[in-house]
């Protein structure tokens, strides 16, 4: 007789811009865990010819695109300076994100732990599919600092980027687990492999 049981454990990893998300799932695929990150899905979604580009371009007009590519940078502005934008936009991605997610999930057992990279978690909601949510949690000032390194962009517009994220208290509101990416490299090594050894060891909680 099929098992009832036919989704993965899964281990849902958020923080806000800068806080060591990436990090963090380097050290888990290091642990040979399977690991889906949403950005790349939402990459996925809109590349040229799909459906997600072609339903953006409908709805935000063919300004959007550049040589038929999102013109990522015009998609920016547009949504930081309209909320309304921002909500169509969400609407479009939100429920082709899901469904894409979902499709690999399903690629897995119930014996597996799948780890899902979700930068905007908080914001969303915590999706049926997970099982534990893990913050990535830093102080403001070094998201800001790993940012401008990282990406050469200016604190005015990393802050702006934070202030339309959810806030570091509401996102440490849901966690079930917080790992502290200020940590050395190796003790946040241990610290990952330290949790994910505890959770391994702990039913799931959407069985």
């Amino acid at each position: 007789m099929p098992s009832h049981k036919t989704k993965p454990q899964v281990i849902a990893i958020t923080g806000g811009i800068g806080s060591g998300k990436s990090t963090v799932r380097k050290i888990l695929e290091a642990e040979n865990l399977s690991c889906i990150d949403l950005d790349d899905i939402s990459r996925q979604i809109v590349a040229p010819g799909t459906p997600g580009l072609v339903k953006i371009s409908e709805v935000f007009g063919q300004n959007i695109l550049s040589n038929g590519v999102l013109n990522r940078a015009e998609l920016k502005r547009r949504i930081f300076s309209s909320p309304s934008d921002k909500q169509r936009l969400e609407a479009i991605m939100h429920p082709m994100i899901r469904q894409a997610t979902l499709e690999k999930l399903n690629c897995y057992s119930e014996k597996d732990l799948v780890v899902v990279e979700i930068p905007l978690l908080t914001e969303i909601g915590r999706p049926d599919y997970v099982d534990w949510v893990v913050v990535c949690d830093c102080a403001e000032s070094t998201q800001i600092a790993r940012v401008s390194a990282r990406d050469n962009m200016s604190q005015e517009m990393i802050q702006a980027i934070m202030a339309n994220q959810a806030t570091r208290a509401q996102r440490l509101e849901i966690a079930d687990y917080v790992l502290n990416t200020e940590l050395t490299m190796d003790e946040l090594s241990k610290a990952v492999k330290a949790l994910i050894q505890s959770l391994k060891n702990q039913p799931a909680i959407n069985r």
